[in-house]
């Protein structure tokens, strides 16, 4: 399974300096991918059009070629506005992107803020940058701790997830 989403990182050496950096990056079972790192090319808010045209297609369309030529994946975003605007949903059926739409405030469905807070974590106690190229070395860093068990690891926490959220009609799961 494919996932997919964009964070803004604040570490709390650059909360001050209002610097913001843009990852997006890929999951499945077997690797992690950076697509991208680096402060945001559009000023402020991203806008739905930047994001279907410099996210989904310029980043997300290149890497399920490389990754998933065989269309074995599962593309996952959160409910971001512009991640659910008609633009954005057009596209991806456009194509053909296989989707996993989630419900609104889902963090447990979705590995990848598993990855997020994680990385968090490592840039605040052992990265602490100071600067917009600390945090990008930073980040770089934590993603090479990224090993095939790892992906794994929070790939399968859906199997332990997924059941409780259904049991909970679809409540957050509490893990």
């Amino acid at each position: 399974s494919l996932q997919n989403v964009a964070e803004t990182v604040f570490p709390p050496g650059l909360r001050g300096n209002r610097q913001e950096s843009q990852e997006k990056a890929g999951l499945d079972k077997k690797r992690a991918k950076i697509l991208s790192v680096g402060q945001r090319e559009e000023p402020s808010i991203m806008r739905k059009e930047f994001y279907v045209d410099k996210i989904l297609r310029g980043q997300l369309l290149p890497f399920i070629s490389e990754c998933f030529s065989e269309g074995n994946y599962r593309f996952q975003q959160d409910n971001d506005p512009k991640h659910k605007s008609h633009l954005a949903i057009e596209f991806l059926a456009k194509e053909k992107i296989i989707y996993w739409p989630t419900p609104p405030q889902s963090p447990d469905l979705n590995p990848i803020e598993m990855v997020w807070h994680e990385m968090k974590h490592y840039l605040r106690k052992y990265a602490k940058p100071k600067s917009k190229a600390e945090l990008e070395q930073g980040i770089y860093n934590f993603w090479a701790t990224m090993t095939p068990a790892k992906c794994a690891k929070y790939i399968g926490h859906l199997r332990k997830v997924v059941p409780e959220v259904i049991k909970r009609d679809g409540r957050a799961s509490g893990y």
